[in-house]
């Protein structure tokens, strides 16, 4: 199982990171700070799960979200 996490903060990113691979030890945890990058990971990884962080700039959550769909 892949997992694409999407965190502007870093403290919280790590975090989430260390949860999910306690959880789910076989997964793979690929992390991010910054949009346009989640697209990107999204595309060439093909993750499971995607987390994304509501706090990203309003209009940048919500095309990051959709571009992240329209791949998936």
């Amino acid at each position: 199982m892949k997992i694409l996490l999407v965190e502007q903060d870093n403290e919280i990113l790590e975090i989430l990171s260390v949860s999910f691979e306690l959880r789910w030890p076989g997964a793979t945890i690929i992390c991010t700070s910054n949009g346009e990058k989640a697209i990107e990971l999204a595309e060439i990884e093909a993750p499971d799960i995607v987390v994304v962080d509501e706090e990203l700039p309003a209009s940048n959550i919500f095309e990051v979200i959709k571009q992240i769909r329209s791949v998936s």
